[in-house]
């Protein structure tokens, strides 16, 4: 579940209901060192999260514009050729791991610039 909120700034708040279990638990605190990780001016900001099992939640900026997959898959936009080299050289700046769960979450957001 996603809630919208404010602390900071505008921010995005999910929520994981399944953090009863063991296995729940662990592959949240996987997830937060990996947010950790990730800093990108086009990436959502990990901020903070609620620890307290079964009340688990990723605070995260709130998205500035359309992520790269609602662009490219959901409106369907063209991208041009030297848009696409600018993307790929920004994603290419993220460490190895890092990308890979970029990627996953669909975190890549598109700026006006």
């Amino acid at each position: 579940c996603v809630n919208s909120g404010h602390w900071h700034g505008e921010v995005l708040i999910y929520t994981f209901r399944n953090g009863d279990s063991q296995e729940s638990v662990i592959n949240f605190w996987d997830k937060i060192v990996q947010l950790c990780m990730i800093r990108h001016e086009n990436i959502s900001l990990f901020m903070g999260a609620c620890i307290e099992s079964p009340n688990l939640a990723v605070i995260t900026s709130a998205r500035k514009g359309p992520s790269l997959y609602e662009s490219i898959h959901i409106k369907r936009q063209s991208i041009y050729l030297p848009n696409k080299i600018n993307i790929a050289r920004q994603i290419a700046q993220v460490s190895p791991r890092s990308l890979i769960i970029m990627i996953k979450c669909l975190k890549v957001q598109l700026s006006e610039k």
